[in-house]
């Protein structure tokens, strides 16, 4: 079964409310705690997430970076706060002035359990070199 998990940093300047809001956008069915100087959350699912991803077009951009950001069956990708402000999903390749979010998690093989998740299977897993997930196809035979 996954496990989830969302950080976000609250830095004095922010207001908690509009962090707790862009957390929301992304994963609203999820319970927001505030944890010393974040605001964490572990939802349950993401299907939010995933429906924003499919409708920007920006699959085959998250599943790559993804595959950059998994070490064995955890991963962990940085999200842009300010995107998640306006509903979108903007990934962030390094730690930016305005903070992000850090979605991570624990899943079975996250390349494929993402790809399937966002229709394309195969698109990173397939190039994986050296790994017996090599052997799926773009249409998953």
């Amino acid at each position: 079964m996954p496990i989830f998990s969302v950080r976000a940093e609250l830095y004095p300047t922010e207001d908690t409310a509009s962090v707790r809001r862009a957390v929301a956008n992304l994963f609203p069915d999820s319970t927001v705690t505030e944890e010393g100087a974040f605001l964490v959350c572990h939802p349950a699912e993401i299907t939010q997430l995933i429906t924003l991803i499919t409708g920007q077009k920006t699959r085959y951009a998250f599943v790559e970076e993804l595959s950059r950001k998994t070490e064995g069956n955890g991963f962990r990708i940085l999200l842009n706060k300010q995107a998640a402000l306006a509903g979108r999903v903007n990934i962030v390749d390094e730690p930016k002035p305005l903070g992000s979010m850090e979605f991570s998690g624990v899943v079975d093989n996250p390349v494929i359990y993402f790809e399937k998740l966002l229709d394309i299977t195969g698109y990173v897993s397939s190039r994986q070199e050296g790994d017996s997930l090599g052997r799926y196809t773009q249409d998953g035979e």
